[in-house]
């Protein structure tokens, strides 16, 4: 397996904005940002069904519903796991309501999956998409693309995430200090 470093982007705050109602964004970027995404389907017998023909790894229903104590041991461990879940809409409602901030803590990106869209079609969009945590702190850090990227699709990402991030916050451009895109082995270069 080969080592994909990823492309950051770091905005610096001047100051302690107000936490958000929902502070966990999800948005969707250009170009793809991740080459392999390990999915997991979270599902009730149909989407399961469709997962195993697609060679996607799947949960089914009845293991969610067991007693408290052994579905959190268990979905801590699966989080660790996968980078994404696809979730059944019809187990939306009936899932425990703690899973959710789990997902958010863990920085992974979940979806609802229903029957009417092909689940590999989501899957590709997952690849797409990426999580800004709009915590109220100095610094923000997400992936906006990998090495892999052309400069153009790697700008147009970089445009993307600044875009949807800049109206999120109180003060708009005013509360933005800098803008910095990093590499696990480069420099960090300044934006703004």
């Amino acid at each position: 397996m080969a080592f994909n470093p990823g492309v950051y982007e770091a905005v610096n705050k001047l100051l302690a904005t107000p936490k958000p109602k929902y502070p966990y964004k999800l948005i969707r970027l250009s170009h793809s940002i991740r080459t392999k995404l390990n999915v997991c389907v979270l599902g009730d017998e149909l989407h399961c069904a469709e997962a195993i023909k697609n060679g996607i790894h799947c949960i089914k229903a009845n293991i969610i519903f067991k007693p408290k104590k052994t579905v959190e041991y268990y979905m801590k461990k699966i989080i660790m796991t996968y980078d994404a879940f696809l979730i059944s809409d019809s187990l939306c409602a009936q899932m425990p309501s703690k899973m959710a901030v789990q997902f958010f803590r863990a920085n992974k990106i979940f979806r609802l999956l229903s029957h009417d869209k092909p689940m590999m079609e989501k899957i590709e969009e997952l690849k797409y998409t990426i999580n800004f945590k709009l915590i109220n702190s100095r610094k923000l850090c997400s992936v906006i693309g990998n090495l892999r990227l052309t400069p153009e699709e790697l700008n147009d990402n970089i445009i993307t995430a600044i875009r949807f991030l800049v109206p999120q916050l109180k003060g708009k451009w005013g509360n933005i200090e800098s803008v910095y895109i990093k590499t696990p082995e480069g420099e960090p270069h300044l934006v703004f």
